[in-house]
């Protein structure tokens, strides 16, 4: 991304932002901590700076995985087994209210968050790539005036996902409808104005998060009342209007309430954000991104860390993950891996 494309209107925030920005003791603590120093410290609640020590977090395999996942998966990322936690988060209360999915530039130097409550996106700058806590409000889209104004008539907005490869397109959904902005600036929200609408009410309940395919050819939601996870083919790349239903998959043996979604690059993972469980749902693709070969592996706490979870998203070389806190404070948190 070319500094010029972003413009210096970016790189300073604009009048009444406010962003907080706190970490609590960073990488050197949790290398520590893995070279076998104590991890235990007192979980953080939403408002309060994190542990005091950082704490590892170990997932629990499902039990039809036999037992075998972690020693038969190589120290390559996009894996829950073990994390660490060191209570490093991006205060997001100055921007947003009722925080819900966000997204990432590429590079790892702008971040995407949507309000619920405050019907909006914002861009936060990071002056460290893919460390949340060097993020500073840069730009904002207002949603208000198309939300409540198509399918559905409420302003849920929840989901989120910005066109990888230029940054010029960008879908948010809305409980049974997803919503196309087209950004005439690639990456600033501000130029973003509405080029298209779908429905998916009939088919979708109530729907939180969206990821689609990289080639733009597949959309997924999922779907906290139909406990499910559906799969859209779309007859022309990244044309939400073409899309049909391809396969749902039952998560029900699994879910309580979904509310985030992401894949794993080549496809072959899929996580989800249950917010009722306060777990990282963990799947394996046998097929690369083909739901109906999904199966479930393993599940990561953060009940210690969040009590109200929502959005996931990952750093594009899945060492690092990202969760949303919606209530009290609302905040982006950041965990790192454990790598072997």
């Amino acid at each position: 991304m070319s500094t010029a494309r972003r413009g210096d209107a970016l790189l300073q925030a604009p009048s009444g932002f406010r962003t907080l920005r706190r970490s609590a003791l960073g990488l050197l603590l949790a290398v520590l901590t893995i070279s076998g120093c104590s991890t235990a410290g007192t979980a953080p609640v939403a408002g309060h700076l994190g542990p005091s020590q950082p704490v590892v977090l170990r997932a629990m395999p499902a039990t039809d995985a036999g037992g075998a996942l972690r020693s038969a998966e190589p120290a390559t990322g996009w894996f829950l087994d073990e994390v660490v936690y060191s209570g490093s988060f991006l205060d997001l209360s100055g921007e947003t209210a009722n925080t819900r999915s966000v997204d990432f530039h590429p590079d790892g130097t702008l971040l995407f968050v949507v309000g619920r409550d405050t019907e909006n996106v914002v861009t936060y700058e990071l002056s460290t790539p893919w460390d949340v806590t060097t993020g500073v409000a840069v730009d904002s889209l207002d949603l208000s005036p198309v939300l409540g104004a198509r399918d559905h008539p409420e302003s849920v907005a929840h989901g989120l996902f910005i066109r990888k490869d230029d940054g010029g397109l960008m879908w948010v959904w809305n409980r049974t409808e997803i919503l196309e902005y087209t950004l005439d600036e690639p990456w600033r929200v501000s130029s973003a104005r509405p080029t298209g609408n779908r429905s998916f009410a009939g088919t979708v309940l109530r729907g939180h998060d969206i990821d689609f395919r990289p080639d733009g050819l597949v959309l997924y939601v999922d779907d906290r009342n139909s406990q499910a996870v559906f799969q859209f083919a779309l007859a022309e790349a990244w044309d939400i209007t073409t899309a049909t239903l391809e396969y749902t998959l039952d998560i029900s043996d699994q879910e309580e309430e979904v509310r985030g979604i992401e894949f794993k690059p080549d496809g072959t993972r899929m996580f989800l954000m249950d917010t009722a469980r306060r777990d990282i749902l963990e799947y394996h693709l046998d097929t690369p991104w083909e739901i109906a070969s999904a199966r479930f592996v393993q599940a990561l706490s953060v009940a210690g860390q969040h009590d109200n979870p929502r959005g996931i998203t990952w750093r594009t070389d899945g060492q690092r993950f990202y969760i949303t806190q919606a209530s009290g404070l609302p905040a982006l948190h950041q965990y790192d891996l454990v790598t072997r």
